[in-house]
C-alpha cells in the first residue's frame, strides 16, 4: 500500500483506547482503576488526539490545499466531522435543562438551578458558533469535552491557511507554530498544560502541528529509515507503548505535561508503520470498532457522568447518608464516589463505560456518520467544481 494511501487503522485504534481512558477518568469512583497514574492523568491524552489530528490532516490534505476551493471542500469536511455531533450533545443538554426547568416549576427541588452556572442561556449561541472555548469565559461550558471540538476546528482552518500561503515550507511553518504555542502556554497558561476555555488552543496548536511535522518527516523518511523501524518494530511498538503509560503517570499536572506534544508524535511516528505485534494486535474488530466510535466516546461521557451524578444524589437524598469522599490524588483534596469497597467502584465504573459504549454506538450510527457522509457529498460538489475549473484550464 502506498503510504500517500494508507488509512492508519492502527492509529485509529489507540484513539479509541485513549477516548476510554479519558472517559474512565471522568467518572471519579475511588476504586483501582481510579488509583492508576494513567487513568488520573488521562486528560494529557486530549494531546495525543490533537497530534493524531495533525498528523492524518496533514497526510490526507497536506498537498491538496492549494486553492481556495479546495480549502473550502477541506473546511466543509472538517466541519461535518465535528458540528453535527456536538450540536446533538448540546441539544440533550438543553433538552437536560429545560426538563429541570418543568420540575422547578412544580416545585421539585433540584441541587443546581436549571440554565445557570456553566449551563447558562448565554453560551448557547457560542456553543453553536464553535467559539466557546476561546478564552471567553472562566468556566467550561455545556458539555465540557466539546472545548477541544472549538479549539481543533479553529485550528483546521488555520492549517488551511498554512497551506495556501506557504505550501513549500509546510514543515518550518509548522515547527513554528508548535513551539510558538507550546513556548506561549508554558509562559502564560495559569495552568499550564492543563488548559482547556482559557489557552485550550494554544494546547491544540502545539499539539496538532506537532503532528504535521511528524508526519512530513514520516512521509520523507528514506527506505532505510522505513525497513529498519519495520525490523525493530516487535521490540519498539511495545517500547513506545511503554514509554507513554510511564510519561502520563509520571507527567501529572506539572512541568514534564509539556512535553506531551513530542512524547505523543514520537508514538505516532512509531505505529504509524503498523508493522509490530501491537500493531497486528489493533486491527482487530473491537479495536477497529473503538477506534471508529473514538470521538463519540469522547463527546457522550460527560453526559452519562451527569446523569450518574443524578443518580447518586438521588440516592444519598434516599439513604440519607453521603456516597461521596474526600480523598488526596495528587496532593490535592477531590470529592470521589466511594459507597463500597474498591472492588465496588471498579465495577460502577465497568457499567459506566459499558453505558458510554452503547450511547457512542447509537450516535455514531444516528448521527456521525450520516452527518459525515452528508458533509462529504456537498464538498465532492466543491471538488467536482475544482476538477471542471482546472480542466477548463481556470486558475483554483
Amino acid at each position: 500500500m502506498s503510504p500517500l494511501t494508507q488509512r492508519f487503522h492502527v492509529l485509529d485504534a489507540w484513539r479509541g483506547i485513549a477516548a476510554l481512558l479519558v472517559a474512565l477518568e471522568r467518572l471519579q469512583a475511588n476504586g483501582f482503576f481510579y488509583s492508576l497514574p494513567i487513568v488520573r492523568n488521562s486528560y494529557l491524552f486530549v494531546d495525543f488526539f490533537f497530534v493524531l489530528s495533525g498528523f492524518v490532516i496533514a497526510h490526507a490534505y497536506g498537498a491538496k490545499l492549494d486553492g481556495m476551493k479546495p480549502a473550502a471542500s477541506f473546511a466543509l469536511r472538517r466541519f461535518g466531522r465535528l458540528w453535527p455531533l456536538h450540536m446533538l450533545l448540546l441539544s440533550m443538554f438543553v433538552a437536560f435543562e429545560a426538563v429541570k426547568l418543568v420540575l422547578s416549576l412544580k416545585g421539585v427541588a433540584m441541587d443546581v438551578p436549571p440554565f445557570s452556572g456553566t449551563s447558562s442561556p448565554a453560551t448557547i449561541l457560542t456553543n453553536i458558533a464553535l467559539v466557546h472555548s476561546l478564552n471567553l469565559y472562566e468556566v467550561l461550558t455545556w458539555n465540557q469535552p466539546s472545548w477541544s471540538i472549538s479549539n481543533e476546528f479553529w485550528t483546521y482552518l488555520l492549517f488551511a491557511a498554512v497551506c495556501l500561503v506557504g505550501a513549500r515550507r509546510l514543515s518550518l511553518w509548522s515547527t513554528m507554530l508548535s513551539l510558538g504555542a507550546l513556548l506561549t502556554l508554558i509562559l502564560v497558561a495559569p495552568r499550564g498544560m492543563d488548559s482547556t476555555y482559557d489557552f485550550g488552543i494554544l494546547r491544540c496548536i502545539a499539539g496538532f502541528f506537532a503532528g504535521v511535522v511528524t508526519q512530513r518527516l514520516w512521509q520523507c523518511a528514506g527506505s532505510a529509515v522505513r525497513a529498519r523501524v519495520m525490523a525493530w518494530s516487535a521490540w519498539l511498538e511495545p517500547l513506545m507503548i511503554l514509554a507513554v503509560i510511564l510519561f502520563v503517570s509520571a507527567a501529572g499536572r506539572g512541568p514534564l505535561a509539556f512535553l506531551a506534544p513530542f512524547v505523543f508524535s514520537a508514538m505516532v511516528f512509531v505505529l504509524a508503520f503498523e508493522s509490530g505485534p501491537v500493531s497486528r494486535l489493533m486491527t482487530g474488530r473491537v479495536f477497529q470498532a473503538l477506534g471508529a466510535w473514538s470521538y463519540s466516546i469522547y463527546m457522550v461521557n460527560y453526559f452519562v457522568v451527569l446523569m450518574v451524578e443524578r443518580l447518586v444524589n438521588s440516592a444519598q437524598r434516599k439513604l440519607g447518608t453521603s456516597l461521596i469522599e474526600t480523598v488526596a490524588v495528587n496532593g490535592q483534596p477531590k470529592a470521589l464516589y466511594a459507597f463500597g469497597p474498591a472492588g465496588a467502584m471498579d465495577a460502577m465504573a465497568l457499567a459506566y463505560l459499558a453505558a458510554v459504549l452503547a450511547l457512542s454506538f447509537l450516535t455514531y450510527t444516528l448521527c456521525e456518520a450520516p452527518a459525515r457522509r452528508f458533509f462529504n457529498r456537498l464538498a465532492n460538489r466543491i471538488d467536482q467544481g475544482v476538477t471542471h475549473d482546472k480542466l477548463a484550464g481556470i486558475r483554483v
